[in-house]
């Protein structure tokens, strides 16, 4: 079985960005959707997206609105981070059946 090379990141994936992760033999990049952030860059756009796929690298879509505490973890709040993430994930063109991972830090 093989490893796949990846990493995830707060800040947006330029096209020169991803060419060199391409060249340095990274095959996926994870990147964020949130409701709530209010880190520049952290969103995942389509135009990144398309840039990520673009240079051959595959996309891990990662939701995380800042689940740090007990209280987070609501049936509310799983509700209200789910169709977040749908909404993001149709914003961004994500394929149908394809999974969106969440943090739990």
């Amino acid at each position: 079985m093989s490893t796949l090379v990846g990493l995830d990141s707060t800040n947006r994936c330029t096209p020169d960005v991803a060419q060199q992760l391409k060249d340095n033999a990274y095959q996926f990049v994870g990147r964020y959707y949130s409701r709530t952030t209010k880190i520049d860059g952290k969103k995942l756009t389509r135009d990144e997206a398309l840039t990520i796929s673009k240079a051959g690298l595959q996309l891990v879509a990662v939701y995380e609105d800042g689940p740090t505490s007990y209280p987070y973890f609501s049936a509310g709040r799983g509700t209200q981070d789910a169709q977040g993430a749908m909404d993001q994930a149709a914003a961004v063109g994500q394929p149908k059946g394809t999974a969106v991972y969440f943090t739990v830090d």
